[in-house]
């Protein structure tokens, strides 16, 4: 996992959002994405995959928590570049 700049290092159009790619193991029912905010759902296999746009890493931190909460095991979390994710 690639930790993201200082905030004071990075350039102004990136200063906007992270984005990210978080995946768990098991299916995280449709419902339950009002919860995490403004995050996409998509399904691999019995995993769930989870797209966002994050302001900080106080939000990741937050969106993190709520995974844990609900007893969701991380398998992976990435950082995606504007190519990955528009």
């Amino acid at each position: 996992m690639d930790i993201p700049p200082d905030p004071a290092e990075r350039p102004p159009q990136a200063q906007a959002a992270y984005r990210y790619r978080i995946l768990v193991h098991g299916q995280v029912d449709p419902s339950w994405a009002a919860m995490f905010g403004d995050v996409q759902l998509a399904w691999d296999g019995g995993n769930t995959v989870l797209t966002s746009r994050l302001v900080d890493q106080a939000a990741l931190y937050g969106l993190l928590a709520r995974l844990r909460d609900l007893g969701l095991p991380l398998m992976s979390l990435s950082q995606l570049t504007n190519h990955d994710f528009p």
